[in-house]
């Protein structure tokens, strides 16, 4: 494919691939003592590739082969070169003359030397957005991967804790009775224990009923598939106040002092109402 080049002296076309750099370069421009880049096309693209690590694209050095897009600079030595796609163009502009083409400012004052290449920079300000984009876009991108990474540890490592789960079939007596196991992936749900593999401590307890606490293996107890079976005792707690006087009691005179109310066990309820 063709491309044009638009120097200082005049307009050329010439033929891909294109060489950049010092003789025997296909486009020579000052600076450089030998090629330093590659202009090729593959397909409907247009590819610079390094010669040499001199080269810079939009003020990045360039280290590897680049799709080259509508407005990127190119500096080469003391060139710089700007990529149309229309057409396509390069438009090159000397900042400094070699044994072909003069340079930029001819027969001038110093001052007016200096205000040709403040021009030039000017045109490299023009890219100079697409340019921070292009080197800052990985910095976020890394920055995002820093926060994404723990919170993503975090929950592989709790979907693994919950795939460890034993499930252990519970029948407790009285059913109000509360459960409790120790332990951040421990609960009940239902008439079932959710346990991590190991031996656990069942606490039990309802009002009125004396607490219980069972040893349990989860993973022998789960393999038998037989419920874990509690029933809470009444134990010291199955007494109740009597009131003597209406039984026709009246108080207990055998004690040191007068009392119309005793805890009497539950098993003898019976015979003091006979």
């Amino acid at each position: 494919m063709m491309l044009s080049i638009k120097e200082p002296l005049g307009t050329r076309q010439a033929q891909a691939p294109l060489r950049i750099g010092g003789a025997p370069a296909e486009l020579v421009v000052p600076g450089v003592a030998e090629p330093a880049a590659s202009i090729e096309t593959e397909g409907a693209q247009w590819w610079l590739k390094p010669l040499q690590q001199v080269v810079r694209v939009n003020g990045v050095l360039l280290r590897e082969p680049v799709v080259l897009a509508d407005g990127d600079v190119l500096q080469v030595g003391e060139a710089q070169l700007v990529f149309a796609a229309t057409g396509p163009a390069l438009n090159v502009t000397h900042l400094a003359g070699n044994a072909t083409v003069a340079p930029l400012q001819q027969e001038v004052l110093p001052g007016e030397a200096v205000s040709a290449g403040a021009a030039e920079i000017h045109a490299v300000e023009a890219v100079a957005d697409r340019s921070a984009a292009v080197v800052h876009a990985p910095r976020r991108h890394s920055r995002l991967w820093w926060i994404a990474a723990p919170l993503g540890a975090v929950l592989l490592a709790g979907l693994l804790m919950l795939f460890r789960l034993v499930t252990v079939p519970v029948d407790i007596s009285p059913a109000s009775a509360s459960v409790e196991v120790p332990g951040w992936f421990n609960w009940k749900s239902g008439e079932r224990l959710f346990l991590m593999p190991g031996s656990h401590s069942v606490h039990a307890s309802a009002s009125g009923y004396r607490a219980a606490e069972v040893m349990v293996d989860a993973e022998a107890l789960a393999g038998t598939g037989t419920p874990l079976r509690i029933a809470l005792d009444l134990g010291e707690l199955r007494q109740l106040v009597v009131d003597l006087r209406l039984l026709g009691v009246g108080h207990l005179a055998h004690l040191d002092q007068a009392v119309d109310r005793v805890l009497v066990p539950l098993e003898q309820v019976g015979g003091l109402l006979v």
